[in-house]
């Protein structure tokens, strides 16, 4: 009340002073109303109309997204007189719609001038919309399958659930990595995209099925035919199969087959199938009852049994059936033996036989007997059916004797086991022996031979080639042959000094002129009948037992060293010399 007073009586003064003292004459009314305000410096008195300044916080005009909260950043007014003065905001921003909207700042001072100022705020839509890819992502399938996808889903702040597109590069018949791509755009165009990866992948076998029975049976002896397998991979298709088995068809009893299958992953599926041998009954597979007869004789009852076949003489026509004694090695189907020890007659000799009990086979297959050591099947009627004899298989055959047939060709040139190979009495022209270099005996008598080659047969010990048109015989590597059998070729010549272990050398009805055999200090037996022989020297050949010279030109022989001589044949006329003359 004081300070008032005095502000009283200080205005009170001021006024009579000028009032009283130089001015201009001319007063100032004061305004007592109290909304003026009076300013006194130069005494008079000045109203305040200003109003206050606005200044808006932060961006003007502003944008926000749609659906977003909005806070405004406002807005602060100073006033010249009353300094920072309050401000009043409408706000009408809706941010749930897009639009323009403006937000209104007011100001007064306590004089009452009041300034207004607006933000400009746009709400627009530019947020597209959020794609949510369903499932695992990245996501690993198995190929050669359907692939379905499971898709996704869009959401927008405006427009809430939209459709979602989709593109998809995923082959299932490759394996590879791949994208679906998703694609979303709300109303106002707003655009997301999304991706997954599809990892196509081949991590399964492929699927074996077998054809045909499992377990399977199969009787003794007989071959196994694969019923069939197939293999097919979802991404490969069919695919190949290898197989494994311990199947032995010539023992009873229970076996696997093993079939494996790799796809080009490396992706690998097994199966087997069972296989049962069971024995089969000779009287079930032999159909020639002569044959059947000659096993059962021997209490023979299944095929297994079966090692050695000794029928010879029981007026067999057939042998169908055979091929199934897969442990058969010795099969003597032969007939009477037709000529007599190599070393006492060289002479074709059929003798008294009763033909009526002779076999008369024309065919046989032993392709399947590959355990077959020796074979005889002299004296039959091979060669008369356009079957030839196949022996390509019968690799472990040591003897084989085809005497007395009709064969005019045969294929041993896989029959390197064999010791001994008689050939006699066919119609062969040729004989190829160059790969049988284990032979020791070897007979090609009564054939039409014109050559022949046995360079590779250095283990020979007996050789007949009787009764041929063979006009040369090359021994120069048969350095071990005892006996040679040679009658009845074209022969002028034949070299046997260096064959040192010769016993026997049998050359009859051929044009020798003459023979050098002071080497062959072991021969004892001669016989060189119907020659052109006018001298043989025998001083050395201390071991002669038998000598036969008929048919030559000679006028004499000395025998004076051979005193070990058994037999002698000479012409009449031929002079003799030595104490064996008289057994001439």
């Amino acid at each position: 009340m004081r300070h008032k007073i005095n502000i009283f009586i200080a205005l009170l003064l001021c006024s009579t002073f000028i009032g009283c003292g130089g001015g201009s004459g001319e007063g100032t009314h004061v305004n007592s109303d109290a909304n003026t305000s009076l300013n006194t410096i130069d005494g008079s008195v000045i109203k305040d109309t200003t109003a206050p300044n606005i200044t808006i916080t932060g961006e003007n005009p502003v944008t926000i997204d749609f659906g977003t909260k909005y806070n405004d950043a406002g807005a602060i007014a100073t006033d010249s007189n009353d300094g920072a003065v309050f401000v009043t905001v409408t706000n009408n921003v809706n941010v749930n719609k897009v639009g323009e909207y403006s937000i209104e700042y007011t100001a007064q001072d306590k004089t009452g001038n009041t300034a207004t100022a607006a933000r400009q705020v746009i709400v627009k839509d530019i947020t597209p919309p959020a794609i949510s890819i369903l499932g695992a992502n990245p996501t690993i399938v198995e190929g050669g399958r359907k692939y379905i996808d499971e898709g996704a889903t869009a959401t927008d702040l405006k427009d809430g659930a939209i459709s979602v597109t989709t593109q998809s590069d995923v082959n299932m018949l490759l394996i590879g990595e791949y994208s679906v791509h998703y694609t979303a755009s709300d109303t106002l165009g707003n655009t997301s995209t999304d991706t997954r990866t599809v990892i196509v992948q081949d991590s399964k076998p492929p699927q074996i099925t077998l054809l045909g029975d499992d377990p399977l049976t199969i009787k003794y002896g007989f071959e196994y035919i694969e019923p069939g397998i197939i293999a097919v991979d979802v991404l490969d298709g069919e695919v190949p199969v290898t197989t494994t088995s311990n199947l032995n068809i010539e023992v009873a009893g229970d076996y696997s087959v093993e079939y494996t299958a790799t796809d080009a992953q490396g992706n690998i599926a097994i199966a087997s199938r069972t296989i049962t041998v069971v024995e089969t009954y000779l009287t079930s597979i032999i159909k020639d009852k002569n044959l059947l007869n000659c096993l059962l004789e021997q209490d023979l009852t299944y095929a297994s049994q079966v090692t050695e076949v000794i029928c010879r003489d029981r007026r067999i026509q057939s042998t169908l059936g055979i091929e199934y004694l897969r442990n058969m090695t010795k099969l003597d189907l032969g007939n009477a033996d037709y000529y007599e020890s190599l070393v006492d007659i060289n002479k074709f000799s059929p003798g008294e036989y009763d033909r009526s009990k002779f076999n008369s086979i024309t065919a046989i297959d032993l392709t399947k007997n590959a355990k077959l050591e020796y074979l005889d099947l002299q004296y039959n009627n091979f060669g008369l059916s356009k079957q030839s004899l196949d022996l390509r298989k019968n690799t472990n055959l040591t003897y084989l004797n085809l005497a007395l047939n009709n064969i005019s060709h045969i294929d041993i040139s896989n029959n390197t086991n064999l010791e001994k190979l008689d050939l006699a009495a066919n119609n062969f022209t040729a004989v190829d022996v160059s790969k049988n270099t284990q032979l020791v005996e070897l007979s090609l008598s009564f054939n039409q031979l014109t050559d022949l080659d046995i360079t590779s047969n250095i283990h020979l010990t007996g050789l007949d080639i009787s009764y041929n048109s063979l006009n040369e015989a090359d021994l120069i590597h048969n350095q071990n042959i005892e006996t040679i059998l040679c009658s009845r070729n074209n022969f002028t010549n034949i070299e046997v000094k260096h064959l040192i272990d010769l016993k026997a050398l049998y050359c009859s009805s051929n044009q020798l002129t003459s023979i050098d055999v002071s080497d062959n200090l072991m021969l004892e037996n001669v016989v060189l009948d119907d020659n052109k022989l006018a001298e043989l020297d025998l001083s050395n050949n201390v071991a002669l037992r038998v000598l036969s010279l008929f048919l030559n030109p000679l006028k004499s022989i000395d025998l004076t060293k051979n005193i070990q001589l058994e037999r002698l044949f000479l012409d009449s006329d031929v002079i003799c010399y030595g104490e064996k003359c008289e057994l001439k």
